[in-house]
Protein backbone atom coordinates (compact mmCIF):
# COMPACT_ATOMS: atom_id res chain seq x y z
CA UNK A 1 0.00 0.00 0.00
CA UNK A 2 1.59 3.50 -0.73
CA UNK A 3 0.19 6.40 1.26
CA UNK A 4 -2.46 7.14 -0.96
CA UNK A 5 -4.39 4.16 -0.28
CA UNK A 6 -3.36 4.47 3.59
CA UNK A 7 -4.99 7.95 4.08
CA UNK A 8 -7.89 6.58 2.59
CA UNK A 9 -8.30 3.99 4.50
CA UNK A 10 -11.02 3.36 7.28
CA UNK A 11 -9.68 2.33 10.23
CA UNK A 12 -11.61 0.50 13.17
CA UNK A 13 -12.80 2.39 15.88
CA UNK A 14 -11.64 1.87 18.91
CA UNK A 15 -12.70 3.30 22.41
CA UNK A 16 -9.59 5.59 23.28
CA UNK A 17 -9.32 6.93 19.46
CA UNK A 18 -11.08 9.81 20.08
CA UNK A 19 -9.04 10.73 23.63
CA UNK A 20 -6.36 10.89 21.13
CA UNK A 21 -7.53 12.66 18.12
CA UNK A 22 -8.46 15.33 20.92
CA UNK A 23 -6.29 18.11 20.91
CA UNK A 24 -6.02 18.92 24.47
CA UNK A 25 -5.36 15.45 24.94
CA UNK A 26 -2.46 15.45 22.20
CA UNK A 27 -0.70 18.37 23.89
CA UNK A 28 -0.54 16.49 27.32
CA UNK A 29 0.04 13.50 25.74
CA UNK A 30 3.13 14.90 23.69
CA UNK A 31 4.28 16.94 26.99
CA UNK A 32 4.54 13.81 28.85
CA UNK A 33 6.64 12.13 26.37
CA UNK A 34 9.05 15.14 26.67
CA UNK A 35 9.15 15.29 30.10
CA UNK A 36 10.00 11.88 30.13
CA UNK A 37 12.56 12.23 27.13
CA UNK A 38 14.13 15.56 28.98
CA UNK A 39 14.55 13.53 32.57
CA UNK A 40 15.97 10.68 30.74
CA UNK A 41 18.48 12.77 28.95
CA UNK A 42 19.75 15.22 32.05
CA UNK A 43 20.31 12.07 33.98
CA UNK A 44 22.31 10.50 30.85
CA UNK A 45 24.34 13.73 30.56
CA UNK A 46 24.94 14.27 34.99
CA UNK A 47 26.17 10.66 35.01
CA UNK A 48 28.86 11.12 32.20
CA UNK A 49 29.92 15.07 33.47
CA UNK A 50 29.89 13.84 37.24
CA UNK A 51 32.92 12.99 38.28
CA UNK A 52 34.07 11.09 41.77
CA UNK A 53 36.49 12.95 43.26
CA UNK A 54 37.79 11.20 46.10
CA UNK A 55 37.03 7.18 47.40
CA UNK A 56 38.64 6.44 50.31
CA UNK A 57 38.78 3.00 52.38
CA UNK A 58 39.92 2.56 55.80
CA UNK A 59 40.43 0.21 58.63
CA UNK A 60 38.56 0.65 62.40
CA UNK A 61 36.29 -0.78 64.83
CA UNK A 62 32.92 0.82 66.14
CA UNK A 63 32.46 1.25 69.05
CA UNK A 64 29.15 1.36 70.89
CA UNK A 65 28.00 4.09 72.66
CA UNK A 66 25.11 2.08 74.77
CA UNK A 67 25.28 -0.98 77.03
CA UNK A 68 27.71 -3.85 75.95
CA UNK A 69 26.98 -7.46 76.32
CA UNK A 70 29.43 -9.63 76.21
CA UNK A 71 28.07 -13.18 74.07
CA UNK A 72 30.11 -16.35 74.93
CA UNK A 73 29.42 -19.62 73.62
CA UNK A 74 30.04 -22.72 75.92
CA UNK A 75 32.49 -25.00 75.43
CA UNK A 76 30.90 -28.33 74.21
CA UNK A 77 33.82 -30.43 73.52
CA UNK A 78 36.75 -31.35 71.47
CA UNK A 79 37.21 -33.43 67.44
CA UNK A 80 38.26 -36.91 68.31
CA UNK A 81 37.87 -37.86 64.49
CA UNK A 82 37.07 -36.70 61.28
CA UNK A 83 35.87 -38.55 57.88
CA UNK A 84 36.11 -36.02 55.29
CA UNK A 85 34.47 -38.45 52.72
CA UNK A 86 31.42 -39.52 54.61
CA UNK A 87 31.30 -35.83 56.09
CA UNK A 88 30.59 -36.53 59.97
CA UNK A 89 33.12 -36.15 63.23
CA UNK A 90 33.08 -38.04 66.71
CA UNK A 91 32.99 -35.30 69.29
CA UNK A 92 34.64 -35.72 72.64
CA UNK A 93 31.96 -34.03 74.56
CA UNK A 94 32.28 -32.44 78.39
CA UNK A 95 30.00 -33.31 80.89
CA UNK A 96 28.09 -30.33 81.01
CA UNK A 97 27.17 -30.60 77.46
CA UNK A 98 25.67 -33.38 78.51
CA UNK A 99 24.16 -32.37 81.16
CA UNK A 100 22.17 -29.72 79.19
CA UNK A 101 21.41 -31.77 76.50
CA UNK A 102 19.48 -34.08 78.81
CA UNK A 103 17.78 -31.01 80.32
CA UNK A 104 16.38 -29.92 77.05
CA UNK A 105 14.69 -33.59 76.07
CA UNK A 106 11.37 -33.67 74.94
CA UNK A 107 8.18 -34.95 76.93
CA UNK A 108 8.37 -38.11 74.46
CA UNK A 109 12.30 -38.81 75.44
CA UNK A 110 14.04 -37.23 72.18
CA UNK A 111 17.69 -35.29 72.14
CA UNK A 112 17.14 -31.98 70.04
CA UNK A 113 19.13 -32.06 66.94
CA UNK A 114 21.78 -29.18 67.31
CA UNK A 115 23.79 -27.48 65.16
CA UNK A 116 27.09 -26.88 66.54
CA UNK A 117 29.81 -24.08 66.08
CA UNK A 118 33.34 -25.97 65.04
CA UNK A 119 36.53 -23.33 65.96
CA UNK A 120 40.33 -23.32 65.61
CA UNK A 121 42.74 -22.09 67.41
CA UNK A 122 41.95 -18.45 67.58
CA UNK A 123 38.52 -18.73 67.03
CA UNK A 124 38.82 -18.84 63.73
CA UNK A 125 35.36 -20.51 62.29
CA UNK A 126 35.69 -23.83 60.86
CA UNK A 127 32.63 -25.35 60.04
CA UNK A 128 28.93 -26.38 61.76
CA UNK A 129 28.04 -29.89 62.46
CA UNK A 130 24.47 -31.34 62.87
CA UNK A 131 24.08 -33.52 65.69
CA UNK A 132 22.94 -37.09 64.97
CA UNK A 133 23.68 -39.34 67.46
CA UNK A 134 25.11 -39.19 71.51
CA UNK A 135 26.60 -41.78 73.67
CA UNK A 136 26.56 -40.65 77.10
CA UNK A 137 28.57 -43.39 78.76
CA UNK A 138 31.57 -42.75 76.23
CA UNK A 139 30.40 -39.06 76.04
CA UNK A 140 31.31 -39.08 72.68
CA UNK A 141 28.66 -37.42 69.92
CA UNK A 142 28.40 -38.11 66.16
CA UNK A 143 27.97 -34.70 64.18
CA UNK A 144 27.47 -34.34 60.16
CA UNK A 145 29.57 -32.16 58.79
CA UNK A 146 27.50 -29.19 57.00
CA UNK A 147 29.10 -28.62 54.13
CA UNK A 148 27.74 -24.95 53.11
CA UNK A 149 28.85 -23.87 56.14
CA UNK A 150 32.80 -25.42 55.96
CA UNK A 151 35.24 -22.41 55.94
CA UNK A 152 38.58 -24.64 56.19
CA UNK A 153 38.95 -28.85 57.45
CA UNK A 154 38.06 -30.12 60.23
CA UNK A 155 40.49 -31.33 61.98
CA UNK A 156 40.95 -33.58 64.91
CA UNK A 157 41.39 -30.86 68.34
CA UNK A 158 39.17 -28.21 66.93
CA UNK A 159 36.67 -27.03 69.80
CA UNK A 160 33.38 -27.72 69.25
CA UNK A 161 30.61 -24.72 70.40
CA UNK A 162 26.95 -24.37 71.35
CA UNK A 163 24.43 -21.76 72.20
Amino acid sequence: MDNRQLANRVWPEHEFTDAIEAPAERKLIKRIILLITGSILIMLLWSIFTHVEEISKSKGQVVPLGHRQVIQSRTGGTIASVDQEHQFVVIEIEQNFIDELIRSTTKEGYIPLLSLIIRRGDNQFVSKVRMKQLNQKDKLLIGEILIDWQQAPIEVGDQVFYQ
